[in-house]
């Protein structure tokens, strides 16, 4: 069908490119950028900080965990600089990680508030992490807070807080 596959892509992107031009589709990608990157900071940033834990930005692409109280006195002690190397050996913090993504975003599904995707890679050794893809172009700046503050609602109603 049209709607999936390469060949629809390839006719979308044609049509897109036709539409808004080499600036415009410049414009979106940068904009992309440019979210992900305040995306990044918001999440590393004091106000933010201690609830949420940044595993990896990639393009337009943001993962982090959302870290529950009863953790995080245990991020700042024991994780520190090897933190990925210290959790993939650490079975209850992976599971509790893990358990609370899966928690908090079956809550976020049931309110519709934010659009949010989940993802584990456990070839790696990771546990499920939020990923957000921000591609959106009429995703502003402004919404970032709205959308880290729902999480962490979210956290709150299911008890993963």
């Amino acid at each position: 069908t049209l709607q999936c596959g390469r060949q629809g892509d390839a006719l979308k992107l044609y049509l897109s490119w036709l539409y808004y031009g080499k600036n415009g589709l410049g414009q979106r990608v940068d904009h992309a950028l440019d979210i992900a990157q305040a995306l990044v900071k918001k999440i590393t940033c004091d106000k933010f900080r201690s609830q949420f834990v940044l595993v990896h930005s990639n393009y337009a692409n943001v993962c982090f965990w959302y870290v529950p109280s009863t953790l995080r006195p245990r991020f700042d002690k024991e994780l520190g600089d090897d933190f990925f190397k210290t959790m993939r050996n650490n079975e209850t913090i992976k599971n509790s990680l893990d358990q609370t993504t899966l928690n908090i975003y079956q809550k976020i599904g049931e309110q519709a508030k934010v659009c949010i995707d989940i993802a584990p890679l456990p070839n790696a050794g990771l546990p499920h992490f939020f990923r957000v893809a921000c591609g959106n172009y009429r995703l502003k700046e402004s919404q970032l807070d709205d959308i880290l503050n729902h999480i962490i609602e979210a956290a709150k109603s299911c008890r993963c807080e």
